[in-house]
């Protein structure tokens, strides 16, 4: 089929996660990040070109591009969640272990953050078909300014999530102050909406999409957040010394009893529920 039907895009990168990496655990949490770095990277290239949705214009290409971003971070998500159950079945250090959860919390926000930026197109094609929603060229310019704010955002998670660097706190800082500068610029752009809704310049099925497209935006800053926050944790690091070191089978441990359901279905079926 690939002689018969030649693709014209290049063929898409080869996955960090390579399952001989689950014997040697630092490396295998290093390639984790390599992951992350990647379907960040396709959020930031879908971010990008929902610019073209809020401008209406050359939609139909972007559109394509935007789904078929959206299709390969939900399943490396799958793929990078079964990674992470093999690694757990190694004997991990503390610091190993507490990264994997942080991990995974990573990629629930960059999957969330793929969902928003969806949101945030689907908006813009209804909006289109709305013949009354339409914005002035001044409601436009703090739109599109906020777009810009939040774009700056994603971008700097992107970078932040490289496993080279050396210092993850100091990218998650710059993280956190242009999130800042965002979640102000955020509320200046509601009230001016508030205030042009007042002396009616706005339609109201106008200020209707334009406030659900700053929610939207608001959800994907608020997943980079998230991500930021987990990079200032200090177990956050990778331990190039032992990338060689291989993984141990886990020992056998004394495991806690079962823990007794009956009081707890009591509880759940208790009518005085507060």
């Amino acid at each position: 089929m690939r002689k018969l039907t030649p693709s014209s895009l290049p063929p898409p990168p080869l996955s960090f996660l390579d399952p001989d990496l689950l014997k040697y655990p630092e490396r295998a949490i290093l390639a984790c990040i390599h992951e992350l770095q990647r379907i960040s990277r396709l959020n930031s290239d879908s971010l990008e070109l929902a610019g073209q949705f809020l401008l209406l214009t050359g939609m139909r290409n972007a559109s394509r591009k935007i789904e078929g971003n959206e299709v390969v971070v939900n399943e490396i998500k799958l793929s990078m969640r079964n990674f992470f159950i093999q690694l757990t079945r190694s004997s991990l250090s503390r610091r190993q272990a507490i990264l994997l959860q942080y991990l995974d919390r990573c990629v629930v926000d960059i999957e969330r953050t793929g969902d928003h930026i969806t949101a945030l197109v689907e908006l813009s094609i209804q909006r289109k078909r709305v013949k009354d929603a339409v914005f002035t060229e001044e409601s436009f310019e703090c739109l599109f300014t906020l777009h810009e704010a939040c774009t700056r955002v994603q971008w700097l998670v992107t970078e932040s999530l490289d496993p080279e660097i050396e210092d993850f706190k100091a990218c998650a800082l710059e993280i956190l102050e242009t999130r800042d500068v965002y979640r102000n610029l955020s509320l200046e752009t509601r009230g001016y909406l508030i205030d042009q809704m007042e002396v009616k310049s706005e339609t109201p099925v106008g200020g209707y999409f334009y406030s659900n497209l700053i929610n939207a935006m608001d959800r994907i800053v608020r997943h980079s957040k998230n991500i930021a926050l987990v990079e200032q944790s200090s177990t956050f690091w990778i331990k190039s010394r032992k990338f060689d070191a291989e993984a141990q089978s886990v020992r056998e441990r004394d495991l806690p009893e079962l823990v007794k359901t009956e009081e707890y279905l009591k509880r759940l079926h208790e009518d005085d529920v507060p």
